[in-house]
């Protein structure tokens, strides 16, 4: 089950000044808040990080993560997609669902998420956009 999940430090800026930063991560293989808590404290060196906190998690919307991270300066990009099929009826159904995963920029977003939906018979996209997660934590 994946989750999202906010969390909250202190930090320098780049003029050396104090600020509160507020980054949202998503967590992969979780069932419980407490397990998506504690995986985040276990990822993170909250003891050199000042007033770090976890401030909001969240069961997500989301399908799957379609990739991983291959590189740093890739970014978390989600497309809402439409899967139509057929009922054994013959009844013609939809199902809208969000799939996140990882990009350089929105061309080579476009692009993977177009070879993603070749594994469907009748998927269209509905929507494109980068995200605010900073990553996944598995």
């Amino acid at each position: 089950m994946l989750h999202e999940v906010k969390v909250q430090y202190k930090t320098r800026n780049d003029d050396g000044n104090e600020v509160t930063k507020k980054d949202w991560y998503i967590v992969d293989n979780c069932n419980l808040f407490c397990e998506v808590e504690h995986k985040v404290f276990k990822n993170f060196n909250y003891d050199t990080i000042k007033d770090f906190d976890v401030t909001d998690i969240k069961r997500s919307r989301i399908k799957e993560v379609a990739n991983t991270r291959s590189s740093d300066n890739e970014k978390m990009f989600m497309a809402e997609v439409k899967d139509t099929f057929t009922t054994d009826d013959g009844v013609e159904k939809e199902i809208k669902y969000k799939v996140v995963f990882f990009s350089t920029d929105i061309d080579k977003a476009l692009s993977f998420i177009i070879e993603y939906m070749e594994q469907g018979y009748d998927m269209s996209l509905i929507g494109l956009k980068k995200t605010k997660y900073v990553d996944l934590l598995q």
